[in-house]
């Protein structure tokens, strides 16, 4: 299993973190009294100590507030390596693991902030051996192992940069699938090993000084860059080549293609892929008799051996709230596309809008699309039948235009909706009055079986929608998330405050979803 390093980027971030408490004690963020952070001093004399209660969020807020900002991942890493490296900090937590909440005393240097920082850094160079570009620099006649080093810093280096220009280069979509990929190919070297904290460059490293077993050919960072290049569909041919022509020098008497036919057979045996081709999760949401009440249970689509969530009871108005801790909590799901299935009348509700403890909206993070539940809401038997084959005509468009395969439906008159919509599988409702929604949908479910529909809360702003259309049929739910979070900063006017999304893929549907065989 790699170690855990100590390099110079580590070592920013929990400065970094150390610096913004210390401030923060001190007064001197602003509006502290948003932030949930308790703090008491229990040793005024020296050395000081400094008891404090807060939460992941907090700190991660609390850092965006600043210029080095921090991730959970990287929070969660700085705190661990104040306690085990610097012994700086003591974790008072009674249950440690996967919780977003800390309790810990820091035993300072000082009260004043510039002397703990230096202190902060004397201490870290202590314990952590030098550089081997230092030893070499202070040497005249440098030993050939550490002299072998500096290429190898070289190739670590370029392999980090790499990936970080291609990551620049694309857009969001492909920026995702090839962070997955990246992670993928990390769990592949070492399914044991926790991948999620730290930085690339320090994975890197601890790859470069291992070798796996069934791999002792090559050392574990070459294994990494095969096993990178197995999911191609990820990749621009581009990087693909760069990742051959990077494991073919590093090791120049190995063959490329023969790893990667081994990388290839070894991924297929363990069934390990990118995260997004599994990062669909399905939500049920059932009214409860109590007014406003639901109750609300999750799966991942591709497992139901479990639920993730069964059976919580909360009022809608909560519901954004909770699956946004839930997924923070889950840190494995990254970019997932969240299912919301719920009654038809419900289906132009505003939770893709709803703001958030975060003062964000869970549309603004996630790609959420809207689900008919047809055990809650059920629709005449050929629907089903009709369902089906609409859809897989419209997986035969998914790479196509959305702009060219959508057409516009005019909700005014049945007989022009049912004209338009009969042999269509995506379309846009048009001048959908509110009053008449459930009815509306009802007839498109039940006359047109249409599988995709997309509209403005607010119809005035509905031809707007045409500025949204300006990508794959695929990337929809990924371009209408762009066009939510783009909204954020904007009035009521934008047309990303007012987006519904009815995404109806008769292949995500919750397994207490009960078909009729006969018209399936």
């Amino acid at each position: 299993m790699p170690r855990v390093t100590y390099g110079p980027k580590v070592k920013a971030r929990a400065k970094s973190l150390l610096k913004i408490l210390l401030l923060f004690v001190k007064g001197e963020v602003e509006n502290s009294h948003r932030f949930d952070l308790k703090y008491c001093w229990l040793d005024e004399e020296k050395p000081p100590q400094l008891r404090i209660e807060t939460n992941l969020r907090t700190l991660e807020a609390l850092t965006n507030s600043q210029e080095n900002r921090l991730t959970k991942a990287q929070i969660r890493e700085s705190l661990k390596r104040m306690d085990d490296f610097l012994n700086i900090l003591k974790d008072e937590r009674i249950q440690k693991r996967g919780l977003e909440d800390w309790r810990f005393t820091l035993t300072l240097w000082s009260k004043d902030i510039e002397e703990n920082l230096q202190q902060f850094s004397k201490t870290w160079d202590r314990l952590c051996p030098q550089s081997q570009e230092n030893l070499i620099s202070e040497s005249i006649f440098p030993p050939t192992a550490e002299l072998n080093l500096i290429p190898e810093k070289l190739n670590l280096e370029h392999l980090d940069k790499l990936l970080q220009d291609h990551l620049e280069r694309l857009n969001n979509n492909e920026q995702n699938n090839l962070e997955n990929a990246i992670k993928a190919a990390f769990q592949l070297c070492d399914p044991a090993q926790d991948w999620i904290e730290g930085d690339r460059l320090d994975k890197f490293i601890n790859l470069s000084q291992v070798s796996y077993p069934g791999w002792s050919e090559i050392d574990g960072l070459t294994q990494f860059a095969v096993f990178l290049a197995t999911f191609s569909d990820n990749l621009t041919r581009e990087l693909f080549d760069n990742i051959k022509t990077f494991v073919e020098f590093r090791n120049p008497k190995q063959n490329f293609n023969k790893l990667l036919i081994k990388a290839i057979r070894e991924k297929s045996e363990r069934n390990i892929s990118p995260k997004n081709t599994l990062e669909h999760l399905i939500i049920e949401v059932i009214p409860t008799e109590l007014s406003k009440g639901v109750r609300v249970s999750m799966w991942d689509a591709k497992n139901f051996s479990s639920p993730l969530v069964q059976d919580e009871t909360m009022s809608l108005d909560e519901l954004p709230n909770f699956l946004e801790a839930w997924l923070e909590e889950n840190s494995e799901y990254t970019s997932p596309t969240l299912h919301i299935f719920v009654p038809r009348n419900w289906l132009n509700l505003d939770l893709s809008e709803r703001q958030t403890e975060s003062e964000l909206t869970l549309g603004s993070q996630y790609k959420l699309v809207m689900r008919t539940h047809h055990n809650l809401t059920p629709t005449g038997k050929q629907y089903y039948k009709l369902w089906q084959q609409k859809w897989q005509l419209l997986e035969t468009k998914i790479e196509q235009t959305a702009k060219t395969t959508f057409v516009r439906a005019d909700c005014g008159s049945p007989a022009k909706l049912f004209q338009t919509l009969k042999s269509s599988e995506m379309a846009i409702l048009e001048n959908l009055e509110m009053t008449k929604l459930e009815k509306i949908l009802e007839f498109v479910a039940r006359k047109t079986a249409l599988p995709v529909a997309l509209w403005s809360r607010r119809s005035e702003l509905s031809d707007r929608i045409d500025n949204i259309l300006d990508c794959e049929v695929s990337q929809l739910s990924e371009r209408i998330l762009e066009e939510r979070c783009n909204s954020l900063t904007e009035d009521d006017n934008h047309i990303g405050h007012h987006l519904t999304l009815v995404w109806e893929d008769p292949n995500i549907v919750p397994p207490t979803l009960q078909f009729d065989s006969e018209a399936c």
